[in-house]
């Protein structure tokens, strides 16, 4: 979420400057419009994109495999601690609650207001307009095709037909589906300047464009329009002719942009490309890292480690000589967010094989391996309560030349994998995994819980994976099928 935001503010941010450094003094009104929409739905669309491609990295330590799970184990063992995100995670939760509350019951007292404007008004037509006269003092403004004013005979002839011009404008152009739009956005994204910003630039456009009547004097528009700042501002789901500094509107009514500035609107095409570059989570976000131990995050989520008790060694006598016999105390995850993870099989995708889907979906990059037989170390798999595959252990590929090769008894026929490819099938991994469909969580006192399963790992001693001339095999029930 962290990510998603500074990536939005970050293409919010640069498209502003832009805006107000090349666009916001021409008078292409319906341009700069457009612009504003388009980079603020940008911001919030374009950082959800995920592309896992060459972002993810791989970062185990350069040993064989046996002395990583022991150079892990006494990572793990010494620096395990006893962490509760608990209190962090829902606080911040607590706190965008609080705040959307309030924004929402600002936005409904503005809808209220209006409610009850238009239930206690004088209803008339003109000119596809409906005219509501509240006889409440306030600023001209219109909410779709409905004009509020306090009454008509507090307009002369020319003025009256001004408000009408003004707000009609207003409901042509679909202003109310802008400010809709943004109604909804200070909803959500209540804690972000950058949306008050881009709410201000928006309603000041959309008074420029609704400024442009042919014919105005510019001296007596513009002494009307300080008569209309002196009165009650308007509900913020409206439009209020009084909005946006008189000064600007005046002085943009008698700008005429030239030639020039028609290559100033060729500024979005490389901010586009800047977004897409810099700030999608495609390249930012998608980072995966296996630790000492081997653990893969694939999301935000805040992990608690047991601290295993140290490996022990004893010396026993056996057939007349000592023999040394090392006991291992794995550590392992017991929480995600601070719930515990339960050590359960959920069920995949239609009762289907998830070694088989995962491994289709990952042939390409398996088809790099020199022919053989081969499978991937593939621990503990931490699924959300929503089905969501948030973690798993990764170990290392181990191949072999024969079919009945197994991870016990490799010898000369063992296949080195060269750490390009295994790195190109570790990224593959990584987003397969993290894209895996839905499992069906397992139910505990009636609630879906947070598990641990170790489906992808039950064969790992045995070869999974045949690749023969760069095509990929798979093995399920004793016979190879191809991926």
């Amino acid at each position: 979420m962290l990510q998603y935001i500074l990536n939005s503010t970050a293409i919010w941010l640069v498209s502003l400057v832009l805006f107000d450094v090349f666009l916001r003094r021409e008078s292409y009104h319906s341009y700069n419009r457009l612009y504003l929409l388009c980079t603020f739905i940008l911001g919030i669309v374009l950082p959800l994109d995920i592309w896992h491609g060459a972002a993810s990295t791989y970062n185990l330590p350069d040993v064989a495999p046996v002395q990583r799970i022991n150079i892990a184990r006494q990572a793990i063992v010494e620096t395990a601690t006893a962490y509760s995100p608990d209190s962090i995670i829902n606080w911040w939760w607590v706190a965008y609650g609080i705040g959307f509350t309030i924004a929402l019951a600002i936005l409904g007292n503005d809808i209220f207001k209006l409610a009850k404007m238009f239930r206690n008004s004088t209803r008339s037509y003109q000119d596809g307009l409906t005219v509501m006269e509240t006889g409440v003092s306030h600023t001209p403004f219109s909410f779709r095709k409905t004009v509020f004013v306090e009454s008509r005979e507090k307009y002369n002839t020319a003025e009256w037909q001004t408000v009408i011009t003004h707000e009609g404008h207003h409901a042509r152009l679909n202003h109310f589906a802008d400010v809709l739009l943004m109604q909804l956005a200070r909803l959500f994204f209540w804690f972000h300047p950058l949306v008050y910003v881009y709410n201000n630039r928006l309603l000041t456009v959309h008074e420029y464009q609704a400024d442009k009547q042919p014919g105005i004097n510019l001296q007596h528009y513009g002494r009307f329009l300080i008569e209309q700042a002196l009165l009650q501002r308007a509900p913020a789901i409206t439009h209020s002719f009084n909005h946006s500094p008189i000064k600007k509107r005046i002085l943009m009514l008698t700008r005429k942009s030239g030639a020039i500035a028609h290559l100033k609107m060729l500024v979005f095409v490389p901010l586009v490309l800047i977004s897409v570059i810099c700030f999608s989570q495609k390249v930012i976000a998608r980072t995966f890292k296996a630790d000492a131990f081997g653990f893969v995050k694939l999301g935000e989520n805040k992990f608690e480690t047991y601290a295993a008790k140290p490996d022990t060694i004893e010396m026993e006598e056996e057939n007349g000589s000592m023999v040394t016999k090392i006991t291992k105390n794995d550590p392992h995850v017991i929480k995600m967010d601070g719930k515990n993870i339960e050590h359960s099989n959920p069920a995949f995708k239609d009762n289907a094989s998830p070694s088989g889907y995962l491994f289709g979906k990952m042939k390409r990059e398996l088809s790099l391996l020199e022919d053989g037989y081969y499978n991937i170390g593939i621990g503990d798999v931490i699924v959300d309560e929503k089905g969501k595959t948030r973690a798993f252990y990764y170990q290392h590929i181990w191949g072999g030349k024969k079919e009945n090769s197994s991870l016990s008894n490799l010898k000369d026929d063992k296949i080195v994998v060269n750490k390009e490819t295994e790195q190109r099938i570790f990224n593959s991994l990584c987003k397969e995994l993290s894209d895996l469909p839905t499992w069906q969580p397992p139910m505990i006192n009636h609630k879906k819980t947070v598990s641990a399963n170790n489906m992808f790992g039950e064969y790992w001693g045995k070869p999974a994976i045949k690749v023969l001339n760069h095509k990929v095999y798979f093995k399920e029930q004793d016979t190879w099928i191809a991926l």
